[in-house]
């Protein structure tokens, strides 16, 4: 008789421990040297698919071994080499019945390695489409099998190839099921990098989600590096931006980008108590609605009802972001010391997306280590900031010389942070930003030219320290990325992407 043969399928779950019983037999007698007949443990193989187990990669081994349903030793081995999305799918899809949820995960990021925009550039054929489409279907089924660094993994590998849950069946639901469950299993990379996923794809996070992932974040959050750091801030600035800016009747699944102007309605029934804490006031209170008009509009009661409630829970999970972000703070703040200037920046900048001020500690911290980071590049010769050879003997400089390469990006980025957070940088700051800016206009990009036009005057009025050195150097750079025409860029209006 065939061990798990389907007749056991009709057990139900009560049997399952005696399945795992079996699982165990099949691994015997492949291991041993007997010829047992290869149908035998086929038919095992079939029943233990249809109860939907994973095989283990000794399992897998040893029926390569006896030559069982297996072209090939180790699948993901095999998708991992492979060296074009088209081979990695037909590896994938040739061996559907022996696909296990690593295989499926390591299909999906080996793709998104090899070819990230191959969907955005429709570069894959008719028929890597077509098994694409089978390898996604599978999620639902997959996720539920995940650890949470395959979760990690699949999520981060969809979110490059724009890739949405919800575009598939059954997918979103089994992935808000699935990371409350391993979110304890997660470490500081596993949840900047799913914060960072979720951003990408312009998703807001279930409220489960997010309350489960911003719980683990504050129990690790000092275990963060400088990286998990700007992830996980730049990610919370953009859910809550994104809370806000959605319109009340757009529901909260939905992964379409808001739109800005919706910003004040969504405000409008929210105030910031005196402890900071969010509160929602009644749509009455909010626009004044008079007793006629409330007994013209009772039609309307039910569909108020799930606005109200939505609104409700929008306050609650931008609550759970600002705790989550108030828990890193204190953390990042005994960091900052060891950041660059790229992490440095853009900290401040994901702050300063979301209007509101860093803690009183970690903005200390940010202006005293830019502060040296500006000191360290404005000092170094021309030379040294134009290659990464440098004849000093000092060791510390050269251990540090990857940090205190300053960028016109990194300048941009945090001119127009401090401008955007309405603050007057100290004299040290303000001519340290100076003579940065004034060394980086010639490699300054169209963006970054347009933020420091928009926020060095800002900085100017606020400190009395004159700009306009940079600013005619900055109009220099924009004649010249517009190829000698005279089509100077507008200063930019605050930047939220």
């Amino acid at each position: 008789m065939s061990y798990l043969s389907g007749r056991h399928l009709q057990i139900g779950e009560s049997s399952l421990k005696r399945n795992l019983w079996r699982l165990w037999r099949i691994n015997f007698l492949l291991q041993s040297h007997s010829s047992k007949k290869n149908q035998m443990v086929s038919t095992a193989l079939w029943a233990l698919n249809e109860l939907d187990y994973d095989l283990s990669p000794q399992l897998l081994n040893a029926l390569y071994e006896r030559k069982v349903s297996l072209p090939e030793r180790r699948l993901s081995e095999r998708i991992i080499k492979a060296p074009t999305p088209s081979e990695a799918l037909r590896i994938a899809t040739q061996n559907m019945q022996m696909l296990s949820g690593r295989d499926v995960t390591t299909c999906i990021n080996t793709i998104s390695k090899i070819a990230p925009n191959c969907l955005k550039d429709q570069t894959l054929s008719e028929d890597d489409y077509d098994n694409f489409d089978i390898i996604l279907s599978l999620l639902p089924r997959v996720i539920p099998r995940l650890d949470a660094g395959g979760c990690v993994i699949l999520f981060t590998s969809l979110s490059r190839l724009g890739v949405h849950l919800d575009d598939f069946e059954g997918a979103l639901e089994a992935w808000n099921t699935r990371i409350p469950i391993v979110s304890n299993e997660m470490r500081a990379v596993d949840i900047s990098k799913t914060l960072w996923a979720y951003a990408l794809l312009k998703i807001i996070p279930s409220k489960g989600v997010l309350e489960a992932i911003a719980t683990r974040g504050a129990a690790i959050a000092a275990t963060f590096n400088s990286h998990d750091y700007v992830n996980s801030f730049w990610s919370l600035a953009t859910f809550s931006h994104d809370l806000l800016s959605r319109p009340s009747s757009a529901p909260l699944s939905s992964s379409s980008a808001p739109s800005s102007s919706a910003a004040s309605e969504a405000a409008a029934a929210m105030i910031t108590t005196e402890d900071g804490s969010l509160e929602i006031v009644s749509s009455a209170a909010a626009t004044g609605t008079t007793e006629q008009q409330k007994e013209e509009g009772k039609e309307q009661d039910d569909d108020n009802d799930d606005i109200e409630q939505q609104q409700l829970e929008v306050v609650e999970m931008i609550q759970i972001i600002r705790d989550f972000r108030d828990s890193l703070q204190r953390t990042c703040s005994d960091s900052v010391d060891s950041f660059g200037p790229q992490s440095v920046s853009r900290i401040l900048w994901a702050f300063a997306k979301d209007d509101l001020a860093p803690k009183e500690i970690l903005l200390e911290t940010i202006f005293s280590r830019a502060k040296q980071l500006l000191l360290l590049h404005n000092n170094k010769d021309e030379d040294d900031i134009n290659n990464n050879n440098n004849n000093n003997n000092s060791g510390n400089i050269q251990q540090q010389q990857g940090s205190i390469m300053i960028t016109s990006g990194d300048i941009a980025l945090l001119s127009w942070s401090i401008a955007k957070l309405r603050y007057a940088p100290d004299t040290v700051l303000m001519e340290g930003i100076i003579k940065c800016a004034l060394s980086n206009a010639k490699n300054a990009t169209m963006r970054d030219i347009r933020s420091m036009k928009w926020a060095l005057p800002l900085l100017e009025k606020n400190t009395g320290i004159s700009t306009e050195d940079v600013m005619e150097l900055l109009e220099e750079r924009a004649v010249e990325l517009n190829d000698g025409q005279q089509q100077i860029p507008a200063a930019a209006s605050p930047r939220t992407n």
